[in-house]
């Protein structure tokens, strides 16, 4: 039984684990150089489902699809692998990159495609492609960078710096809190035992001198 449980409790650990990393790299910001290849705008499906009569009869409708314009960022890496970015604003809403120019971050791509030239951008943006679920990362800023530039994830880094100072910090501080813990059960139990260890140790002695040593 003891097993079955560690085994449970290690399972569960691991998802959280998993699913906490999972999103944090959604959602923390990804850097990548590329070169700007085009730009595009779609009508995607941004609703369906099903729902209640409104009447609140036991009868279920197709709800309507409602649709609205996406812009798209074209790009291709260094080593020709073909990138496309979502150019949607974040607003107010989570997650809080607060962006609110991606009517203007078209318009800007547009003009480096313009100019004839093909130079190479850093890209910030947040999300996973997804070819099959139709997901495209959230792209969030860029600028020139030179070829062969490198970028360093500076948000990334010290972010998970700092979680991980959090996380032994934490275990520090719960290794010695269950030691006191653990400390001061014993002290219950020895203080529980005292008074039943001396009537043992009082019958004992009385039954050795009856019988002797």
């Amino acid at each position: 039984m003891k097993v079955f449980l560690t085994s449970i409790k290690w399972i569960f650990c691991t998802l959280v684990v998993v699913g906490l990393a999972a999103f944090l790299d959604y959602y923390l910001p990804s850097e990548a150089v590329v070169q700007l290849t085009g730009t595009d705008v779609k009508r995607m499906d941004t609703r369906k489902g099903r729902y209640l009569d409104h009447e609140g009869a036991n009868v279920e409708r197709v709800a309507p699809t409602y649709t609205r314009d996406i812009r798209f960022i074209n790009a291709i890496t260094a080593e020709d692998k073909v990138r496309v970015y979502r150019n949607e604003d974040t607003g107010w809403h989570w997650p809080p990159y607060f962006k609110f120019d991606s009517a203007d971050m078209t318009a800007r791509t547009q003009s480096i495609l313009s100019s004839g030239d093909k130079p190479f951008v850093q890209v910030t943006y947040y999300g996973w492609r997804i070819q099959l679920l139709s997901l495209f990362p959230n792209l969030v800023d860029m600028k020139m960078v030179e070829p062969g530039y490198r970028p360093v994830n500076w948000v990334r880094i010290v972010f998970f710096t700092a979680l991980a100072v959090a996380g032994f910090l934490f275990w520090r501080w719960y290794r010695g809190f269950r030691r006191r813990v653990e400390a001061r059960l014993a002290e219950q139990v020895n203080d529980a035992a005292g008074p039943f260890r001396r009537l043992f140790g009082a019958i004992r002695k009385e039954w050795r001198s009856w019988t002797g040593p």
